[in-house]
């Protein structure tokens, strides 16, 4: 009779736990039963209103979408999900001419899925609507720098093997096991350490979702640092929020560091 040793079913246990956590993170479908209900009556609102030919029924129609849409938000877990859904609010929102909370959407999309044309193109429009000039996304060709999902994901299966890799290593050491186990200790701490920096070190980006001037100090409000103000749909990073909450530290784009009140942004 064959015979199968514990530790190879382990591992074989381990890597399909591994496999499992990893393709979780890619493309699969992103709505399910009262989801894809929603949904679907969210595009069908957005149909409606594309065909509407009264004002009033065109901001029916897509308000009725958008909010659809924004229920949505906090149920779908999937990075293609999510990027999807926000591209959506953001055609939502550009078709109610609300443009700064379009472009803020946009942003977020891209960050999900910086190498989509159609996002990009919607966010140029967005932008021009406003007057502001359109911002290069960064992209990666591996991983996307602005999305931690998936890094987390990669690190997590790593662990995995790492772990089961170690258990096989010391229960049936062979000479060859030497190298495979550096490669995987050295991905594992890469990706720690990637994931780390892009959690941890890259700048919070904002939106300004309505005009605001630019302020030295909170405690000062008449303290303009220039006298034109910051125009809505601007993208700024956001350093700090101060003590009592109302008002955050950011720097502009072209460098002007200062305060703005907190209603006035929206973190992407």
């Amino acid at each position: 009779m064959l015979s199968i040793k514990p530790y190879y079913l382990y591992l074989v246990a381990g890597t399909f736990l591994g496999l499992l956590a990893f393709f979780s993170a890619l493309k699969f479908p992103f709505a399910y039963g009262e989801e894809t209900k929603k949904l679907q009556e969210a595009y069908t609102s957005y149909l409606a209103g594309e065909k509407a030919t009264t004002i009033a029924e065109k901001e029916r129609t897509f308000n009725q979408a958008l909010l659809l849409y924004s229920q949505l938000e906090s149920s779908v877990q999937t990075i293609e999900g999510k990027a999807k859904l926000q591209y959506n609010l953001g055609n939502s929102y550009f078709q109610l001419e609300s443009y700064p909370w379009a472009v803020l959407h946009y942003y977020r999309a891209l960050r999900l899925d910086p190498n989509n044309p159609q996002t990009k193109h919607h966010l140029d429009l967005a932008l021009a609507k406003l007057g502001l000039s359109t911002t290069q996304v960064r992209t990666s060709p591996f991983i996307n720098v602005h999305n931690t999902q998936l890094p987390l994901h990669l690190f997590f299966t790593m662990t995995i093997f790492l772990f089961l890799f170690l258990t096989l290593y010391i229960w049936r050491f062979q000479l060859w096991m030497n190298l495979p186990l550096v490669l995987i200790a050295s991905s594992w701490l890469l990706l720690g350490t990637y994931y780390g920096y892009i959690r941890y070190m890259t700048p919070v980006e904002g939106v300004l979702i309505s005009g605001s001037m630019l302020y030295h100090t909170p405690d000062e409000p008449l303290a303009k640092i220039v006298d034109d103000p910051l125009f809505s749909g601007s993208k700024v990073n956001v350093l700090e929020y101060t003590q009592n909450g109302n008002w955050a530290q950011i720097t502009t784009a072209d460098g002007r560091i200062g305060f703005v009140p907190k209603k006035s942004l929206r973190l992407i």
